[in-house]
């Protein structure tokens, strides 16, 4: 509290040193301005003058000029002096005291000899110790000199910029006020706006794990363009169930603790981690492919070696999509292939550690809640073994063993693939493209493609897997279709 009430101090006082730095400028700049312009008026002011009194004394006679030149009217501070061009003896002058005595003895002695050359020269010099505009010209009988003394016009100035003062204080008397104000109002708004994004996070986390939940992933996958770089990864906690039964749900939920801190860890600094219910978890980072292999390595190490008081051994079954693989048509197209990919992990997971879910096989079963048509292959042997098919009104019952290449023939109807996709169906569904990559590395491929439904196109995805890493067979996988 002491410390925000210091700092509203020190910030008032830094508006008031502004305002009173605005104050002074505004001051010299006013002072400037009207020296300036003063300048030129006088300077103006006095050349009338000083042509009307020339006007006035060449008209007269020599011995008159002194009662000619001191009844004309002048302002106060304004002198006028008509002296002789030869000597610079005065004449005539407004101040009587001047009568007599030479321009050289006032202070003139350069400005006589200049306006000999030049007629006429002005500028500011003293005389009788006060400081006086000057403009002298010369004639063909005398040299003609007004003086105004530049106090006068200083007092007038002051008065300006006293004004000027008094009206800029007040003027900023008010600019605090209400800086001051608004800064109350927007600390107010700000505390408000704090405490609604405090409750739209908390809204938008998962109590439990602090991961983001469901409703955050909803709003943040609405936001996100197609075109865009980045990695969707679909990851599920294997062994849930196994350590809720012989270790209890405290267990159980210590694993999904363990687990997504695990994920926080390694992904929250290229994205944001999603806990979708249960033990199913998702992340969008956006990082490039080759990048995400890195991190990717990083996390599989994390999961090695993590463990903790009640959980030895921590395993995550994920699946991984760019979205630079292909022409995505929407985010839940993205989401359903990561899945796939997810649940055959977990599918040998499930087959390497030998559990057998709901007495069904272990390598399947796991991926039935999400897809119903699946098929064994192999491509080397050029054979395929439906394990899950349902039938729709598009498809009859197909043979349950039989030859790939013609599984791929008959599956689709070429006539109703839409022209823009047909060559790539063709292309990645030969046996020898799939048996090289198959062979490089164990690539998944992935085939999307459009069918002629009704008056439009529906969108299909084949995704072809190969098989446990571990397995001695290079050519065994399953393919999966999703409507």
């Amino acid at each position: 509290m002491y410390n925000k009430k210091k700092k509203i101090k020190h910030k008032t006082l830094k508006i008031f040193c502004l305002l009173i730095g605005m104050i002074v400028t505004a001051v010299f700049l006013e002072a400037g301005i009207l020296y300036i312009v003063n300048s030129k008026n006088v300077y103006k002011t006095s050349k009338v003058l000083l042509d009307q009194t020339i006007e006035i004394v060449e008209k007269n006679k020599q011995s008159e000029v002194g009662t000619v030149v001191a009844d004309i009217p002048v302002y106060k501070g304004i002198a006028l002096y008509v002296a002789d061009k030869e000597t610079g003896r005065i004449y005539g002058a407004t101040d009587a005291s001047k009568i007599g005595v030479k321009l050289d003895d006032m202070g003139f002695r350069k400005q006589r000899k200049t306006v000999a050359k030049e007629k006429i020269v002005s500028g500011i010099i003293r005389v009788d110790g006060k400081k006086n505009y000057y403009i002298l010209k010369k004639t063909q009988k005398y040299i003609v000199g007004v003086t105004y003394w530049i106090a006068v016009d200083n007092k007038s100035n002051l008065i300006a910029i006293l004004i000027m003062v008094v009206y800029l204080s007040i003027a900023a008397i008010g600019i605090l006020f209400m800086v001051l104000r608004l800064s109350k109002v927007k600390k107010k708004n700000k505390e408000q706006s704090v405490m609604i994004s405090s409750i739209s996070e908390m809204l938008n986390i998962d109590k439990m794990t602090g991961c983001f939940n469901r409703k955050a992933y909803d709003e943040d996958i609405s936001e996100i363009r197609m075109d865009s770089q980045f990695i969707y990864v679909s990851m599920d906690v294997n062994g849930l169930k196994i350590i809720n039964d012989r270790q209890g749900h405290a267990a159980g939920d210590e694993l999904i603790c363990v687990a997504a801190s695990c994920m926080k860890c390694r992904f929250n600094k290229y994205g944001k981690v999603y806990r979708m219910g249960g033990d199913e978890f998702a992340a969008i980072l956006f990082v490039k492919r080759e990048q995400f292999e890195w991190i990717r390595r990083q996390f599989d190490g994390d999961i090695k070696y993590w463990s903790c008081n009640r959980i030895k051994e921590l395993s995550i079954s994920y699946g991984y999509v760019s979205s630079s693989e292909c022409q995505w048509d929407s985010m839940k197209e993205i989401s359903d292939v990561a899945d796939i990919r997810m649940y055959e992990e977990k599918a040998m997971y499930y087959k390497k550690n030998g559990v057998d879910r709901q007495g069904q096989p272990a390598s399947y079963v796991a991926l039935y809640r999400l897809y119903t048509q699946i098929l064994r292959i192999n491509l080397e042997k050029d054979r395929y073994k439906i394990i899950n098919w349902e039938e729709t009104k598009n498809k009859k019952k197909q043979d349950s063993i039989g030859a790939l290449s013609e599984w791929f023939h008959n599956f689709e109807d070429i006539r109703l693939i839409h022209s823009d996709d047909l060559v790539k169906y063709l292309r990645k569904t030969k046996i020898e493209y799939l048996k090289k990559q198959f062979a490089n590395k164990k690539k998944f491929v992935t085939i999307t493609y459009r069918r002629k439904e009704g008056d439009g196109y529906k969108r299909i995805t084949l995704e072809i897997i190969p098989e446990d890493e571990n397995s001695q067979n290079t050519y065994e996988g399953f393919l999966y279709v999703k409507e």
